[in-house]
């Protein structure tokens, strides 16, 4: 397997701002600790920086659930974002990625992927990627965000194991061929700066309607534990920040948080 060529992704980026500034590192704990860092301590604007790792020794997901890798295969990166305050809403930050790795996957590879709320993309309904996204602060008190990304990119089933043997899946085991990483990612920052731009300008009826038709499994059954808390119905669709919209079998609505424990049936 080959290293990722940042020379290379540099050629291919098309982006005004993401990825512009990239961390390119053999081995990390976790890209997502470590853009915390960069972005807890930088003094200038991090906004559309970078860090990406071949191999994580401690990468998670959400719920802290251990996120497990194969060297020089997969895409694992971090994504800090600064956006403007009162716009900031992290569910849809979430949704948006997992939008932008569903495009990105459909031009590059043809392969026909879903988007999972909150936070997963699936191919034939396995899992191929999982995004994380996470809140810190500045130097000077203003928010951050760093999305983290893991994408099974170039791996066969064969790395996946355990309970992944039966969930998870690969692009290369969907498509048949390896794909260059340095494309998949540069079109992905491209295909997400769009819509963090549309963001940034305040058109949520925009991005919301464009989610709206990628985010799959309205209609389906769920079952959501908050806290004491359990609710079973079907999900009816996004509220304006991105949360799950259910609708019990007594035919009241409940609005699901990412944080919750949601379960599909």
């Amino acid at each position: 397997m080959t290293e990722f060529d940042t020379e290379a992704f540099r050629d291919l980026l098309t982006t005004a701002i993401l990825g512009r500034r990239l961390t390119a590192l053999d081995s990390v704990p976790s890209t997502q600790d470590l853009a915390r860092e960069v972005a807890g301590e930088s003094l200038r604007n991090p906004d559309g920086e970078v860090v990406l790792t071949e191999f994580q020794t401690q990468g998670r997901g959400r719920r802290r659930r251990a996120w497990s890798s194969p060297p020089n295969v997969n895409l694992l990166f971090s994504l800090i974002l600064c956006p403007r305050p009162r716009i900031a809403r992290p569910t849809l930050i979430t949704l948006l990625m997992g939008g932008a790795v569903r495009e990105a996957l459909a031009t590059g590879s043809g392969v026909d992927a879903s988007v999972k709320w909150p936070n997963d993309v699936l191919i034939g309904g396995r899992k191929v990627a999982g995004i994380l996204t996470e809140e810190g602060r500045r130097p000077d008190g203003r928010p951050f965000w760093v999305v983290g990304v893991g994408i099974n990119v170039n791996g066969s089933r064969e790395d996946l194991t355990g309970e992944l043997a039966h969930t998870a899946t690969t692009l290369r085991a969907e498509c048949g061929h390896e794909t260059p990483r340095e494309e998949l990612l540069a079109r992905l920052l491209a295909e997400f700066e769009e819509h963090y731009g549309a963001m940034q300008r305040g058109q949520l009826d925009d991005i919301l309607a464009w989610l709206r038709r990628r985010v799959d499994g309205m209609g389906a059954p769920v079952r959501v534990r908050a806290g004491d808390a359990e609710i079973t119905g079907a999900a009816a669709g996004l509220d304006d920040d991105g949360a799950l919209v259910v609708r019990t079998s007594h035919g009241t609505l409940s609005r699901v948080e990412a944080g919750d424990d949601v379960e599909w049936l």
